[in-house]
């Protein structure tokens, strides 16, 4: 989800990661239309100087005509670099309890090193997952996968597995 907002926060973007995803929909979306978007920072935490901060950003979509919500998007940015601001650091949405059992499935796959180049279609500009220089000023070996990339990714291996278990099974 790109922000404006975000982009207007003084945040020191080579230390920015997408950390968790929300959508809300309110009604079954129209094969056309025209929209307008509110956006809105909901929270701001900060988690010390050496820790970070998350900004939520919210955004909802409305027809234009009528102005019924059409759904609710809220995305969760750790800003790595930006901790230490004064801000509150309680009250940032508890993150899902991993599970203690073992996992249901496991699968690996390998992805391909030019998928990252599909992102910036999808409004991800985020230099620090096509540059290796930039990936290696914010800490990382190389490129990392954007993390929606990377949910997308999983989740069609997890279909195709289930498809052929169903066909074989």
């Amino acid at each position: 989800m790109g922000s404006a907002i975000m982009g207007r926060t003084g945040i020191n973007y080579l230390y920015v990661l997408h950390g968790e995803q929300r959508l809300t929909v309110h009604k079954p979306l129209p094969v056309a239309a025209q929209l307008l978007a509110d956006e809105r920072v909901t929270g701001a935490f900060d988690k010390g100087k050496d820790k970070g901060a998350f900004v939520i950003i919210e955004k909802t979509l409305r027809l234009k005509d009528t102005g019924e919500k059409l759904c609710t998007l809220s995305a969760t940015t750790v800003a790595r670099g930006d901790g230490g601001f004064g801000g509150p650091k309680e009250g940032a949405p508890e993150p899902h309890a991993l599970p203690t059992r073992a996992p249901d499935l496991v699968q690996d796959c390998d992805t391909r090193p030019d998928r990252r180049f599909s992102m910036p279609s999808r409004a991800d500009r985020n230099p620090l997952h096509r540059d290796p220089r930039v990936a290696k000023m914010a800490g990382f070996p190389r490129p990392i996968l954007h993390g929606l990339c990377t949910y997308g990714t999983a989740s069609a291996q997890s279909c195709r597995r289930s498809a052929n278990t169903m066909r074989t099974g």
